[in-house]
């Protein structure tokens, strides 16, 4: 990629059935005048001179060059008289980066904050291709979509594996499990909130034009699409088992503490039932029959031991032993 004021760029055209990279000038001049097939990747550090350069440089709408650049918008489609755009949420090291997509009957654009692996990926498979995979801008949206959903698909497998990993220890969870267990959690919230909406987005994409998006594309963009819901299945599963273990491991906490309460309750029971005895032997009275006896000592350490012993065998018969 090469760098400017804004950020980095990489552009390529389609010349003779040839894609090749192209001058970041010629893109402008190619995309304001629809001369040609162009695509044109931007990874911008400047949100406030990126919008300015889709604005004034490539035409496109105000609002849209804000939305591109905006990292609190939703993944959403809006349609202009020249202009597709849509957001979609891909994940870069397990975390959403939204990537603008800007759509001409001649161009693509693609707008990101920073490299996302996917669709770098999907632009260099074009720009090396002896004939080019993609012929037309809807073509490529298709790959660059299709790179974007199957993305997930990693980030599905190891929650799925760390899932399977929490399951195991639910009976013997260390003392981060209650920690892992709610950061996989949030980790399944933020992937389902990147994939639904994508999902809304590759579903209203059926719905425009066809001379935007072709009828021989569509039946592709349908494979994405069910992706997307196989991706949103696999995340409210894991989210469901997750729920569960987490549950069953609060009530194997909760179970053991009452059964640590239930020993102590029953210790406890022992020490005042002989508490109570030498209690009684304890005060100072000065007429108390039992401490002439020879035998009261005796006798007290028996009957603290026999009140003990049917204490012992009423919970045993209980079950609380």
């Amino acid at each position: 990629m090469e760098s400017c004021g804004w950020g980095r760029w990489r552009a390529g055209a389609l010349v003779e059935r040839e894609a090749r990279t192209i001058p970041l000038a010629e893109a402008e001049r190619r995309i304001r005048e629809g001369d040609g097939f162009v695509v044109l990747e931007i990874v911008f550090q400047d949100a406030e001179r990126a919008a300015e350069f889709l604005r004034d440089r490539l035409g496109f709408e105000d609002l849209l060059a804000e939305d591109a650049v905006s990292p609190n918008e939703r993944p959403s489609l809006q349609e202009t008289d020249r202009t597709l755009f849509l957001e979609a949420a891909v994940p870069v090291d397990d975390h959403p980066c939204e990537v603008a997509v800007f759509l001409t009957r001649s161009a693509l654009v693609l707008v990101s904050p920073k490299e996302v692996p996917p669709i770098r990926e999907t632009v260099d498979r074009w720009l090396r291709s002896p004939i080019p995979t993609a012929p037309s801008p809807p073509w490529l949206l298709h790959q660059v979509l299709d790179a974007a959903v199957d993305a997930y698909f990693p980030l599905c497998d190891r929650i799925e594996d760390e899932v399977d990993a929490l399951e195991d220890l639910v009976f013997h969870g260390d003392g981060d499990f209650i920690e892992r267990g709610l950061d996989l959690k949030r980790a399944i919230v933020t992937a389902r909130r990147g994939i639904a909406p994508l999902r809304d987005v590759l579903n209203a994409l059926f719905r425009v034009d066809p001379g935007r998006i072709p009828m021989e594309v569509r039946p592709y963009l349908q494979d994405v699409y069910d992706h997307t819901l196989r991706i949103t299945e696999m995340l409210d599963v894991n989210r469901d088992l997750l729920s569960g273990i987490l549950d069953a491991h609060l009530s194997i906490v909760s179970n053991n503490l009452n059964n640590t309460m239930r020993v102590l309750t029953v210790m406890a029971t022992f020490l005042m039932t002989a508490g109570l005895i030498a209690g009684i032997y304890g005060m100072n009275f000065k007429h108390m029959p039992e401490l002439e006896w020879p035998w009261g000592y005796p006798g007290a350490l028996l009957a603290m031991v026999a009140m003990v012993a049917a204490e012992w065998l009423y919970f045993r018969r209980k079950g609380w032993f």
